[in-house]
This record gives structure tokens, sequence and C-alpha cells, in this order.
């Protein structure tokens, strides 16, 4: 992680339904279409089809490797990932706005096992930044930060109407109890906010 310190950018799950909020359903579906997701645990690289599965949850997340709020949440990501995999939650990590050489390290640096794909911009370049899909989603959800990274969409059963967000760090002691319920399983909540 750089030297630099920033305060940590923890923000609560918050449940949306996309019908009932006005917010255009195409929108989420353009951000998380059919990927193909590279799964950085294979050595050839091959893609899969995450909407083949029948997992119960499905955890998007949006990174940025120049972004420290970021750096700060690979490790709950690769926590949650190591947990809950096994009990049927499905994490997609999406690499935005820089490099993918750099976005790639990033993953490798953490140790980031997690399916994941490059989004829609491979650098930080604010115009290009304010035409994607994934900037839309976030003003029209109020996101009132400039990159918005970390940005988390949650989906139950594969519902892209229910959905829930995290509009910055995940805190844990809130999503362990809801994926715990959610999977019908217990494990203990960390002290991490």
């Amino acid at each position: 992680m750089p030297n630099i310190e920033r305060p940590h950018e923890y923000s609560s799950l918050k449940s949306i339904d996309v019908n009932s909020e006005k917010i255009e359903g195409k929108l989420i579906r353009k951000i998380l279409p059919d990927f193909k997701i590279l799964n950085f645990k294979k050595s050839d690289d091959s893609p899969e089809r995450i909407n083949n599965r029948s997992d119960e949850i499905i955890l998007y997340s949006f990174f940025s490797e120049w972004c420290l709020n970021c750096h700060y949440d690979a490790d709950t990501l690769k926590k949650l990932f190591s947990i809950y995999n096994k009990k049927g939650l499905m994490m997609v990590l999406t690499m935005d706005y820089s490099h993918r050489n750099l976005s790639t390290s990033f993953i490798e640096k953490y140790g980031l096992n997690i399916p994941f794909t490059f989004g829609e911009l491979d650098e930080k370049n604010e115009q290009k930044r304010n035409a994607t899909q994934l900037y839309r989603l976030r003003k029209t959800l109020g996101d009132e930060r400039d990159w918005g990274t970390p940005f988390h969409i949650l989906m139950k059963n594969g519902s892209k109407n229910i959905v829930g967000i995290i509009m910055g760090e995940i805190i844990e002691s809130e999503l362990i109890p809801y994926l715990n319920e959610a999977l019908s399983t217990s494990w203990p909540i960390s002290n991490k906010t």
C-alpha cells in the first residue's frame, strides 16, 4: 500500500430496488453484463462465465489500483472470498481507471484469487470517466465521490432488480451478519468496522 495515509471511507450496505428508485435498469445490466471473467487462479486466463452459476449471492466490487481506500478494502475482499466462496458467495472484481498491468499487479500484491475483469476505462481520465456507465449509475444513486472506488453491488439469487450497494469500504460488522443469514452459515465478526 502507498505510504500516504488517507482516512477510511466506510459505507453502509444500502438496499435499493432498481424499479422503485427510478434507476434505469439498463445501467445495472450494462455494468454487470455477461462478463467473461479472467480467473486469476488459472494460468491460461481462459474465460469463465459467471451467469451460468447458481450462487445465491454475487458481490461485484469496483476498484482502482491507485485508490488508497481500495488498498484498505483489498484485505476485506480476500477474507470474505476465503470464508464465503465455498458457502455460495460469488465475487467479481472489476479493476477500473488504470492500466491493465498496474491493475494486475494490484491483484497479485494482495493475493486476490477472485475472478476479475477490467472496467470501462484503463486510465485515470476525468473527462472519459464522466461518460462511463459506472459513473452514471453512481451519480444516479447519489454517490458524491469523484472517482467512486471502492464501489460494491450485491445481488441475491441473480436478481438484477433488487440489489444492495456499498459506496465505499465494506463494514464487516454489517455485511457478515447479512451473508451469514443469506448463506445459512455463521462466521464471527471481526473487530474491523
